[in-house]
């Protein structure tokens, strides 16, 4: 029987995210295919929302800072874990902890999967700069999107896209629990709701969706729109929504956990945003919408364009055009056939390219290549060393 190898995935915190989320699926995957022995690394001490997502799982979890910075101290904690529990590989996820995987696992030698390209592209020099040492020095980096490797000039042989996955059993949800979701969901059982499920940041364009929904609104008395998420931006976008005359058909329910039971309700799933900040990955959202069967409309660019086909499986609408979006929404809700013909072929493609065992089956033949190929490096050393003698 052969051995399990030790791995230790490390994240900067189990915060309420689409990352978060997919290294929690990872985790549970791994754990049910007890192929390895591995352990969470979790890289600030602050408690993150996802955590309840791994108890349970008899996964042991080793914390090593305080807050979200890079610290001497922290980094001597897991240079000192790599090194007691004989660690054969670290996988780390989001930029943070892709840092501190970087410096702690050269320092031990050990090989180093990063995971920190999460969107197409960031404004952000800083980023930029970040991104490029954590392409010049792991062993794999690894997107969600064959775009988020669309800023390099070339396409690495050590460059690895696997795609977000879904578990296609959160979406069979039934009349009587889609029933119950919508007792607590705002409006009347009759009115039609809109989702927009997305953190309030500047890079998701929450001013040009409700521009588009008063557009639209104005001659649908029956339509509410759903805004679900935190951020920073979010009283600002309150303001503006009630600006507009919307403080009545605007909802702002929060971060929601059982995301699938809200989605399920949509009449459509809607994700804007401001290609000038940022373009999508892949967005959790709009696969689980598809998965669901809600049709989307989604700004069109970076990995969104390898998820949603324009006409076929969704509607792509150009970013910042609000008379695109009020269009794509508009014909949406008057045409129930466009509908079904969206959402079928949104589940197909989700089911055929975004399924939770492929995810799996990725993860785990990666690390096979990294370990074997640090096996192979090892074993070349040690004939050079004995070709001298």
């Amino acid at each position: 029987m052969t051995a399990k190898r030790r791995v230790l995935l490390l994240i900067d915190r189990l915060e309420d995210g689409g990352a978060e989320r997919q290294f929690c699926e990872l985790v549970r995957g791994l754990a049910r295919a007890g192929r390895h022995d591995f352990t969470v690394g979790i890289v600030e001490r602050r408690p993150g929302f996802y955590e309840w997502a791994i108890e349970g799982l008899g996964v042991p979890i080793v914390r090593f800072g305080r807050d979200g910075r890079l610290r001497p101290h922290a980094l001597r904690a897991l240079v000192r874990e790599l090194r007691k529990n004989h660690y054969e590989l670290i996988h780390a996820w989001k930029p943070l902890a892709c840092d501190y995987a970087l410096l702690a696992g050269r320092w031990c030698g050990i090989p180093i999967v990063l995971s920190s390209i999460r969107n197409a592209a960031d404004h952000d020099w800083k980023h930029r700069l970040r991104t490029r040492l954590h392409a010049r020095f792991a062993d794999r980096l690894v997107a969600n999107s064959r775009a988020g490797f669309d800023r390099f000039r070339t396409m690495h042989p050590h460059f690895v896209v696997i795609r977000n996955g879904v578990d296609a059993g959160r979406f069979e949800i039934g009349a009587e629990r889609r029933a119950k979701a919508r007792g607590a969901l705002p409006g009347a059982p009759g009115d039609r709701l809109v989702v927009m499920a997305a953190s309030f940041t500047e890079k998701k364009d929450h001013a040009t969706l409700l521009e588009a929904f008063a557009r639209v609104a104005a001659t649908r008395p029956d339509l509410r729109l759903v805004l679900a998420g935190r951020g920073p931006r979010q009283p600002a976008i309150q303001e503006r929504a009630a600006a507009l005359g919307l403080a009545a058909r605007v909802h702002f329910p929060g971060f929601v956990q059982a995301s699938e039971d809200l989605l399920a309700n949509a009449i459509v799933s809607i994700l804007v945003t401001d290609a000038r900040r940022h373009r999508e990955g892949i967005s959790n959202s709009l696969v689980e919408s598809m998965a669901l069967g809600v049709p989307v409309v989604a700004t069109a660019g970076g990995g969104t364009d390898e998820l949603v086909e324009d006409g076929v499986s969704g509607l792509l609408v150009p970013s910042g055009d609000v008379a695109a979006a009020a269009a794509a929404l508009a014909r949406l809700l008057d045409d129930a056939a466009l509908r079904e013909r969206l959402a079928a072929a949104a589940r197909r493609r989700v089911a055929e390219a975004f399924g939770l065992e492929r995810f799996l089956r990725e993860h785990l033949d990666l690390y096979e290549s990294v370990l074997a190929a640090a096996l192979d490096g090892a074993l070349a050393s040690l004939s050079l060393l004995f070709s001298f003698r």
